[in-house]
């Protein structure tokens, strides 16, 4: 994606722990940032990896410009877990003890398949 337009800059020049200059300009500025992403998923493993790359940019004068660029790239792996934690289950008994209202209007809980279905 691809963003471009107006933008006012204020510029502050600092000499010896003082203000030396003050300029509020408009001019030009643009937003790129780019996004790729693969991976591999089955039904109880999920291996990918992803890339963000952002660069802003602006013209401050006709000779001057301010911009900065910032990325990243995640690798995942993931294990799917296929029983119920007893943790998270003594974890919802206790909550629904101290919650008045059905806890699946405070906190909803996903559907969870039959024993069978597993």
């Amino acid at each position: 994606m691809a963003w471009a337009g107006l933008s006012a800059q204020r510029v502050e020049a600092v000499e010896e722990d003082r203000v030396s200059r003050t300029s509020t300009v408009a001019g030009p500025g643009w937003h790129l940032q780019v996004r790729a992403g693969a991976g591999y998923n089955s039904r109880n493993h999920y291996v990918g990896i992803s890339w963000n790359q952002e660069h802003i940019g602006y013209l401050v004068d006709a000779r001057d410009r301010f911009s900065w660029t910032v990325g990243n790239v995640r690798v995942n792996f993931v294990t799917r877990f296929n029983r119920r934690l007893d943790r998270m289950d003594r974890g919802l008994r206790w909550f629904r003890k101290k919650v008045e209202e059905p806890v699946e209007q405070v906190l909803p809980i996903p559907h969870t398949a039959p024993e069978g279905d597993r």
